[in-house]
C-alpha cells in the first residue's frame, strides 16, 4: 500500500505505525532515495536538481512495490507523475492522507529539509492547489485536520482490511 499526500501530511508517521499495526515492512521513501544518492533530499534538490530526484524516487517507488504488503510512504510530489501514479495504482492500493496548507506549514514549520516548503504560505498554497487532482486520484483520501497519528492509522487499517480487492 502507498500512501501519498501533501509534505506534513503524516505519512511517515502514520506509515510507521500502520506498519506496525498490519505487520508488514515500512518504507519511507525519501530515506531510500537518501541512502541510495548519499545525500539528504535537500542536497539532492540544490545539487543535483528536482529531475534528478523525481528520476530517482521513481526507481525507488517501483523496486518498492514488490509483491510482499508492505506500507510504502512517498514524498509529497511523487504521484503528481499521472504514469507513475496510474502504476501506483495498478501495483498496490493507494491512500491520500488529506492536509490543507495551512495546517502543513503549521506542522512542518521552517524545516530546511522541505526544500519546496521555502515559499511561505502563498507559495505552499499554491503548490498544494497544483497537486490537488493527483491527491484526489486514490482509492481512498482520509482527513488528517484534529486526529492524532494513531487515529489515522485506526482509519486507515479499518479500511485496508475491509477492502476486498
Amino acid at each position: 500500500m502507498v500512501l501519498g499526500g501533501f509534505m506534513g501530511a503524516g505519512k511517515s508517521t502514520v506509515g510507521g505505525l500502520l506498519a506496525r499495526r498490519m505487520g508488514w515492512p515500512f518504507v519511507d521513501l525519501d530515506r531510500r532515495v537518501e541512502t541510495e544518492l548519499g545525500m539528504t533530499v535537500a542536497q539532492i534538490f540544490r545539487t543535483l536538481g528536482e529531475p534528478a530526484f523525481r528520476a530517482a524516487e521513481a526507481a525507488a517507488l517501483r523496486s518498492a512495490l514488490g509483491d510482499a504488503p508492505s506500507v510504502v510512504a512517498v514524498g509529497g510530489g511523487t504521484l503528481c507523475d499521472a504514469a507513475l501514479r496510474a502504476e501506483a495504482r495498478r501495483r498496490a492500493r493507494v491512500i491520500t492522507l488529506e492536509v490543507g496548507p495551512e495546517e502543513a506549514l503549521r506542522r512542518i514549520g521552517t524545516d530546511p529539509g522541505r526544500p519546496l516548503a521555502s515559499a511561505g504560505i502563498a507559495g505552499v498554497r499554491e503548490l498544494h492547489a497544483s497537486r490537488h487532482a493527483a491527491y484526489a486520484d486514490a482509492d481512498r483520501v482520509v482527513p488528517t485536520q484534529g486526529r492524532t497519528p494513531g487515529e489515522v492509522a485506526a482509519a486507515v487499517e479499518r479500511w485496508i482490511r475491509e477492502d476486498r480487492r
